[in-house]
């Protein structure tokens, strides 16, 4: 199954696609997170950092942050992980299958072994998902302490992380590829 949707991305992505979808990133990037992030700083009375932005927290550094927010900011990062930041994922991680897809095709034979690279966002779309599921339990049960729920949280955090940061090394390298193919 995943090798056939894999190679649906590969013959059915279009080059129109990647732009649409990196455009809604940027559009998310520009406006949408910023906003939100102010939005919860202002409600937390301060400068809050969000658990999505960092690569590792523990129990103990997660509860200081709930604290910090305060009612009004748990609140806003409540709503803004149920909001936002449930459809931010599916968009950037759209973005990366489709470029992914596109540059593998160009750059790379079709039975080479990293045209089903294309499918690695998705990993990184369940582990953000699950990140998010994770923060919501966090500050729906605060002043209860985070314990296990901010272990999934950091350990879903990192995850994702890592695995974007594959993402950006594998596109670089079909970019590459694309490229020297390209020059012939």
């Amino acid at each position: 199954m995943l090798a056939r949707l894999s190679l649906a991305l590969t013959r059915y992505t279009r080059g129109w696609m990647v732009l649409v979808c990196l455009a809604l990133t940027a559009l998310f990037f520009m406006l949408i997170l910023p906003a939100a992030q102010a939005e919860i700083a202002a409600a937390s009375g301060g400068d809050a950092a969000l658990f999505d932005l960092q690569y590792f927290y523990t129990p103990q550094q997660a509860y200081v942050l709930l604290g910090a927010l305060g009612a009004a900011g748990r609140a806003r990062y409540r709503a803004f992980a149920l909001g936002e930041d449930a459809l931010f994922p599916l968009v950037y991680n759209a973005a990366l299958c489709f470029s992914l897809a596109w540059l593998m095709r160009k750059g790379f034979a079709p039975s080479h072994a990293l045209q089903r690279a294309n499918l690695l966002p998705l990993g990184s779309l369940a582990f953000d998902w699950l990140e998010n599921a994770a923060v919501v339990i966090m500050l729906t049960r605060y002043p209860a302490l985070p314990g296990l729920a901010a272990w999934l949280a950091a350990a879903f955090t990192m995850l994702k992380w890592t695995l974007v940061g594959a993402c950006v090394l594998l596109l670089l390298i079909a970019l590459a590829a694309a490229a020297k193919k390209r020059a012939g």
